[in-house]
């Protein structure tokens, strides 16, 4: 099954090249003079650690040790789907005003989510049976079900800033407008790829099951990335609209409404929608 998959996850790897040089100039710019933040951390965890776990995947098809090579590929989808979250989660907390009890009941759906995975491990829980039923396909449901949860919120909160709103100041909310856009095609890419997955697993023959199972790590990461490049490039870290807060590292998500004070010089407007630091 292994060789046979060997295919699949060379072009996952290339499909995670290719997105990186798109995007590297992208990250130089927008990244590499920043000061060190969680953001930044989980920038650069999310890029180079999967690049480094799909290089691996591929090595162990060329050089199969069947052991290690199981062992390397649930510790690499634990590792991604931790750090796609968290990222994720980053973002809800922001726009919600560091609502606690939201990122609470995130974070229970996000660690029931990773706990799925657990029975596909050596490492068992005690309640958790080791054995990979028929019925596997709907550990991907999981992911879908989590991602749905997290765009609804984003829609949520999305509509409710543009209807307190006065309609002419809508073109000055960019990155609302930036994190609701890139929300919905996050949700988009990582559901064709987990209902694909779950599909495979549910209809198709055995020796395919395993075949999404690089996809469903290079899509999300890709995604991820791509969320965070797009959220640098809307307000640049020199101005600490993405930066850290106290030691969480959350920063929060402020709406600065001064529609009533007179343009600034230039024609700019004084809306603005950003994310701050709160240390403290």
């Amino acid at each position: 099954m292994g060789q046979s998959n060997g295919p699949f996850r060379e072009r996952a790897l290339c499909l995670f090249l290719w997105d990186y040089i798109l995007t590297f100039p992208q990250e130089v710019h927008y990244f590499w003079s920043s000061r060190w933040s969680l953001i930044k951390c989980l920038f650069f965890l999310n890029r180079y650690l999967t690049l480094v776990l799909l290089a691996f995947t591929v090595f162990f098809d060329l050089y199969p040790t069947p052991d290690t090579e199981t062992y390397f590929e649930v510790f690499s989808a634990l590792v991604c789907a931790f750090l796609v979250e968290v990222i994720m989660q980053i973002r809800l907390h922001a726009m919600y005003g560091h609502d606690k009890k939201l990122i609470f009941v995130i974070s229970l759906l996000c660690i029931g989510e990773l706990m799925t995975q657990v029975p596909n491990t050596s490492w068992t829980l005690p309640f958790c049976n080791n054995v990979i039923p028929n019925h596997f396909y709907p550990y991907w449901i999981a992911f879908m079900i989590f991602d749905t949860v997290v765009l609804l919120l984003v829609i949520r909160k999305a509509y409710h800033h543009y209807h307190v709103l006065p309609e002419q100041y809508w073109s000055n909310t960019g990155l609302m407008a930036i994190l609701a856009r890139d929300s919905v095609l996050y949700f988009s890419c990582n559901v064709v790829v987990f209902l694909g997955t779950t599909l495979l697993w549910r209809f198709g023959p055995q020796g395919l099951a395993t075949v999404a199972n690089s996809w469903s790590l290079v899509v999300p990461s890709t995604s991820a990335g791509r969320l965070l490049l797009n959220m640098r490039s809307s307000y640049r870290p020199e101005s600490d609209h993405i930066s850290t807060a106290g030691l969480s590292g959350l920063g929060s998500l402020h709406i600065v409404d001064c529609a009533s004070k007179d343009p600034a010089e230039g024609g700019e407007n004084y809306f603005d929608s950003n994310i701050t630091t709160s240390d403290g």
